[in-house]
This record gives structure tokens, sequence and C-alpha cells, in this order.
């Protein structure tokens, strides 16, 4: 039911800015012209872009001065299961309590934008990925942007999720839920320009060490796993495509999950990948 009203009242919202705009002004899909001022919808959407970028990644790295300073003073929220709120001060403590999640990945996709010299209306779906069991929500949102002291701002925002809603009974019999969203396939060949480098990779191996009762048994050998390196570097899962035995490959199971790297990058952006790592036992003779 909220999120039904939320959305009712985003779309009165905007009904009312189509109403309120001026009919003198001359209207067309790629500008809007007023006493001789050329507006481009197109160079406003690659405006608004980067504005967005900044707003996601300030969650990210936890600048919530930056945050709260991206709305307008007398902005709204309209977040999925929550009371309506109103105004810059009481967004922030909103924007505290986002920050405190431990996002990790924030990103949003623009599906449709337009809009006019007073207000600017980007509508489209997000990705999120937060705390230490890396949750995953995905949605949709609609963010009104508005002029203030010369500044783009954000009027009013408004989200909700697009999964299924955890019950009460669902959590309790699966604690360790985390959506996951696609990712590649082991055996595909991912075209980059710089590849997942580990970080740690030394200290993990002297973690590690030689397990005894391989070393009592003399027992030699090789793992060789893939792991799945994810945009932040971290470790997300592997599989083991050799394993000389099985005491080796069980010393090294519980190591792999703290592995960190380097992500890997195309076109400046991180993306998943998988790398593959040895690791060779051999006794000293």
């Amino acid at each position: 039911m909220k999120h039904s009203t939320i959305f009712s009242q985003s779309f009165i919202i905007i009904l009312l800015i189509t109403i309120g705009c001026d009919t003198n002004k001359k209207v067309s899909t790629v500008e809007f012209r007023n006493n001789d001022t050329t507006f481009n919808i197109a160079s406003m959407k690659e405006f608004i872009k980067e504005k967005t970028i900044k707003f996601t990644n300030a969650h990210i790295i936890g600048d919530t001065v930056f945050l709260n300073n991206t709305f307008t003073t007398d902005a709204k929220i309209f977040a999925p299961n929550s009371d309506l709120v109103i105004g810059r001060d009481a967004i922030s403590t909103i924007n505290s309590e986002r920050v405190n999640f431990g996002i990790k990945e924030f990103t949003e996709k623009s599906l449709y934008f337009y809009g006019n010299e007073n207000y600017l209306i980007d509508e489209g779906n997000y990705y999120l990925r937060y705390g230490e069991k890396n949750i995953i929500d995905q949605g949709k949102y609609i963010t009104i942007w508005k002029k203030e002291d010369g500044d783009w701002k954000i009027f009013s925002n408004i989200w909700n999720t697009s999964l299924p809603i955890l019950t009460a009974d669902l959590i309790a019999t699966n604690e360790d839920i985390i959506i996951n969203e696609n990712n590649p396939d082991p055996n595909d060949f991912i075209n980059v320009d710089k590849e997942p480098i580990p970080t740690n990779l030394n200290s993990i191996r002297a973690a590690i060490g030689y397990p005894t009762a391989a070393k009592n048994a003399e027992i030699e050998g090789k793992v060789i796993v893939r792991i799945l390196v994810g945009k932040d570097g971290d470790y997300i899962k592997h599989i083991t495509i050799r394993n000389s035995h099985a005491i080796l490959n069980k010393a090294i199971e519980p190591h792999l999950v703290n592995l960190k790297f380097t992500p890997a990058l195309k076109d400046g952006k991180p993306l998943k990948y998988w790398v593959t790592i040895p690791f060779d036992f051999k006794l000293l003779k």
C-alpha cells in the first residue's frame, strides 16, 4: 500500500510540474527556448548523469556533507516502508543511516529523462550492494532536480525495490541470504584493460603453511583455483580446477575468502573477473 501511495504522490508532483510550465514557451523533445535562451535537454541529461555519479559515489566513501548539500532545503524523500521525509535537515539523518549500512556498490541507470528550465526528471533503475554479507538490492527510482542558488539539486527522491519481500519466516530459515546478480561464467573470455592483481597473496600462503598431515604423510602436489574477484577487489567465490590431494585442498579453502585484489578495469570502470591462483606444496629434501 505504501509503495502505491509513493508512486501516486510522485505522479501528482510530476503532473503539477507539467501543468505549471509556462504555456507560452515553445517546447520540443530536443530543447526548450525562452527569451532567446536555449535549454538543451541532451546536454542537461549528461550534466545530471555526472552529478548522479558523484551522488552515488558519495554513499560509498561516506561523504555525508556532499550528500546533504545535493538536496534542496525543501527536498522530499519518499522511501519504501517509511514516512515522508521533508527538508534537508531531516534528510541528513537518512543519509547518515544509509552510509552506516556500509555501501560497497551503488549505481543508477537512467531510462527516461525530461524536463524544462525549472525541473528535470530522471527515471530509471538502481543497483545497491551493502553490508558484511554483501546484501544486494535493485529497483526503480524517480528523481526530480530543481535549481537552487544557481545549482541543480535533488528536490524529490522516490525509490522502491523490485525484489520480493523477505518475510520473517524466510529470514528465519535463511539467515545468510545473499541475493546475487549475474556473475560471469568462469570459462568466458572477458577482454579487460587490467586484470586483478592479488595484494596479499604472500601473507595468505604464509598463513596456509604446509599442512601437518600432508607433511607427515609426505604428500606433495598443487591446488589450482579460479577466484571470482568483485568490482571492489574482494573475493566472491571460487572453483577448484586442480586438486592433487584432499588434505591440500582442505588446507587452503578457509583462507581464500581473505584474498584481496586490485579490481579488473575496462575503460576505467571496475568489473567482476575470474583469476587463476596456484598453490604449490613441495617438501624440502
